[in-house]
């Protein structure tokens, strides 16, 4: 049963551009276009240069880069370790990807395995459709490159990849012949062509009279017939005078006394020809189609060859093309009319060949030419043959029908975009209504406010989520698991495509998902935008987030907790942790979305307000408990910090010394300014700033503390100061460091207002009778 519904295709390629190009690269950049161009879904996972998981959005399809993670020691070894590696890497993406995205067909290429970990670890009928893409594998490659010596164990590995696979695709050719012979176990196979790049067959090709040239194009290797090229290049160079055979390619071992093909088939030429067979090496695309389509004639002689592009893109460009009859090239030229085909391995019959269709008549060689081209437009064109590629792959896509996931109804609405505003509560009965109220009142239209109860057990916390319950606001309740599990139980509950965390005792500004949302909706390759924050409650100021920085985010948290993200984003990394019970759950979910290759971005604003409490707050349990959640946080993503550990030490050590300078630089100001005016320089020992940080802590949790700080937040004290001293009383400020801020507080009338109380002998008679034993500032 076949459908017509767009098909969720995932490609995954070593090679892709720009950062390796290679035959396959050529063909999955081509069928991946042609595909997303028909309308279906597809994604590419390949490498990139970047040291973390990229994403990227081209041509309606998107582009997963994992990272090319070079490995040491001696070959092949090496080699061995980066196979496997990266086919793990392959592997455990897909598991992931397919789990929260679905899928309908996943293709493999034959070459060096990188299916191999993903069909290894998952069974065919629980997974998408999985197919091996001949092109050309280690087992054929060997019968051909003997020089390139036996690797069995990467050959075995591609082997059983092509046996693990629900189906194999190979283009026209001898290719199902060879493999079958050499792995008879290997199962169903179909044959549909490689699509040519259709851009060529736009580009205008009457460039007027050909240079002299017979051109091939390919790596310096035994596969490739170069041996028989050079062989017969005589022959044709006496029959052609002023004729030039050019190889365009890569050099390549011939064997362990001959390490350069390029030196050995050099010495094939005769000294009279020596200035008339020229070897140029590699050559970038833009420079090597132009020397294809100004050839006379383009040569391509290969002992055996799956479906070549270089030969697909001579067609397209007009040239009349020699090839060789135990390739994909029977398919592609018909013999005498849009090129030759030669016996594979015949130099005699090579030469004659070369000779001939070199010294045609110029008007016959256009005719071959023009023939070449259209066979190319009208058998493969890749609008033509992506819907042949989509045809096969949707009766394919009838036997994994449960593998897919329906598109979200918030994906397919009209703009604006849902956000979901999601608030766990957990006895914060007296600030869920403000954290509501502040949801509701975005300027951003769409959103719902989603209140989790986490086992709340204060009676006024229960009221006043039932007061919010009755008003409509939507209250989830579970028993309590911590702010991870009541995060994702509110975030699970709507599906909405963007979501905020807020805690309940927190508020947004309103145009805080406004102003986050523009760069999310620009760049679909960002998980998660943030803001500063602003400090209230016992304290004000303003919390800076630095910019987002891969780096920077091993070793430090770069945000608030309340950030918008993309929620498909956080299906993909897996949500938060639950088992991070001490805090840090937001950094552990910013490096679980990095491992995915979602990246952040800061909004330069403070658009959220962060509440201090007098007596301690989350943040100041966090840090108590520092060790524990950063534990779990390098065990939960140790493959990312193996990988980048040196670049992670040096960013800390980085971002120690700058603090430090910068520390110690304002410091020897103070006390400079200080002792000019004759004032005790301050003590900064590290003992010095731990008995400033535990004094301040007390101090701003004592219950006359509070008392305090409820009194500042009261309307009439408030209207108070700002007529005495101005509407700029209570202006955000910098953090202060904690002997600075203790010694601010120590210096105010209401500290020394409480100090004169306590001092007094009704208070210390009351102490002795009310708390025996309690003393000092913070009783």
């Amino acid at each position: 049963m076949q459908t017509n519904r767009p098909l969720r295709l995932v490609y995954v390629s070593f090679e892709y551009p720009p950062q390796i190009g290679g035959g396959i690269g050529t063909y999955v950049d081509i069928v991946t276009r042609g595909l997303a161009r028909q309308g279906h879904r597809v994604t590419v996972v390949t490498v990139g240069a970047d040291p973390f998981v990229t994403r990227e959005f081209t041509a309606g399809m998107e582009v997963v880069r994992l990272p090319h993670v070079r490995h040491s020691g001696p070959e092949p070894l090496r080699s061995l370790a980066y196979r496997k590696d990266h086919s793990d890497r392959v592997g455990d993406f897909l598991e992931r990807f397919v789990e929260v995205e679905g899928a309908d067909v996943i293709e493999f290429p034959d070459y060096l395995a990188e299916g191999f970990s993903y069909l290894a670890r998952t069974t065919p009928g629980k997974r998408p459709v999985c197919v091996v893409r001949l092109h050309c594998p280690l087992c054929v490659i060997g019968e051909y490159n003997t020089a390139d010596g036996p690797k069995p164990v990467l050959e075995a590995l591609e082997n059983e990849a092509m046996l693990l696979a629900d189906r194999i695709v190979a283009p026209p050719g001898p290719q199902e012949e060879v493999l079958r012979r050499l792995l008879p176990r290997v199962g169903p196979m179909d044959i549909v062509r490689h699509p040519a790049d259709p851009a060529l067959l736009d580009l205008a090709t009457d460039a007027g009279e050909p240079t002299p040239e017979a051109v091939f194009v390919g790596r310096l290797e035994q596969r490739k017939g170069v041996e028989q090229l050079v062989r017969a290049a005589p022959e044709f160079l006496d029959a052609c005078p002023g004729a030039r055979l050019v190889l365009i390619g890569g050099d390549a071992e011939r064997g362990a006394s001959e390490p350069s093909m390029r030196s050995f088939l050099g010495r094939l030429v005769p000294a009279r020809h020596a200035d008339r067979v020229v070897f140029t090496g590699r050559m970038g695309r833009e420079d090597l189609f132009r020397r294809l389509a100004s050839a006379r004639v383009c040569v391509f002689p290969s002992l055996f060859e799956n479906g070549p592009y270089t030969c697909l893109e001579a067609m397209s460009l007009s040239r009349p093309c020699i090839g060789s009859d135990y390739s994909g090239m029977r398919d592609m030229i018909e013999d005498g009319v849009s090129g030759r085909l030669v016996r594979a391995g015949d130099d005699a019959d090579l030469a004659r060949t070369l000779i001939d269709v070199y010294s045609m008549p110029e008007a016959d060689r256009r005719k071959m030419g023009a023939a070449a081209r259209e066979r190319v437009r009208g058998c493969f064109h890749a609008d033509r043959v992506c819907e042949q590629i989509g045809s096969l792959y949707a009766g394919y896509a009838a036997q994994s029908v449960a593998m897919r996931r329906p598109i979200p109804a918030a994906a397919r609405a009209p703009r604006p975009p849902r956000v979901a505003v999601v608030i766990p509560c957990y006895n914060h009965g007296a600030f869920v209504r403000e954290a509501v109220e502040s949801a509701r009142g975005q300027t951003h239209t769409n959103v719902d406010v989603v209140v989790v109860d986490d086992g709340s057990t204060v009676a006024g916390t229960l009221e006043a989520l039932d007061r919010l319950r009755g008003e409509g606001t939507r209250v989830i309740r579970q028993d309590n698991a911590g702010l991870a599990a009541a995060r994702n139980a509110g975030i699970r509950a709507t599906d909405a495509e963007f979501f905020v965390p807020l805690d309940a005792d927190d508020l947004l500004r309103p145009g805080f998902i406004e102003y986050l949302l523009a760069p999310l909706a620009a760049d679909p390759s960002l998980g998660y935008a943030y803001c500063h924050a602003e400090y209230f409650g016992s304290s004000t100021g303003t919390w800076r987030c630095p910019e987002y920085n891969p780096f920077t985010l091993l070793v430090a948290n770069l945000s608030t907790a309340t950030a918008l993200v993309r929620r498909s984003a956080f299906d993909l990394a897996g949500g938060y942790a639950e088992s991070m019970l001490h805090g840090m759950e937001d950094w552990d979910l910013w490096l679980s979305l990095l491992q995915v290759g979602y990246r952040g971005r800061l909004v330069p604003q403070p658009l959220f307000m962060y509440r201090q409490h007098a007596g301690g707050s989350m943040l100041s349990h966090t840090q108590r408990h520092r060790p524990i959640p950063v534990r779990q946080i390098v065990e939960r993503h140790a493959p990312m910090y193996l990988v980048h550990m040196e670049s992670a030490l040096t960013e800390k050590d980085s971002m120690f010394f700058r603090e430090h300078m910068d520390a110690w630089r304002a410091r020897c100001t103070i006390d400079d300014l200080r002792a000019r005016l004759g004032l005790p320089v301050a003590d900064h020992s590290p003992d010095a700033a731990l008995r400033a940080h535990q004094e301040l802590e007390q101090i701003l949790g004592s219950r006359a503390w509070r008392a305090v700080a409820r009194l500042k937040s009261m309307a009439i004290y408030r209207a108070v100061a700002r007529a005495r001293f101005g509407r700029g009383w209570d202006a955000p400020t910098a953090p202060e460091p904690p002997d600075v801020r203790l010694a601010q507080i120590k210096a105010s009338r209401p500290y020394r207002l409480i100090q004169r109380i306590k001092g007094s002998g009704l208070y210390r008679w009351y102490a002795r009778r009310s708390r025996p034993g309690a003393t000092g500032p913070g009783a």
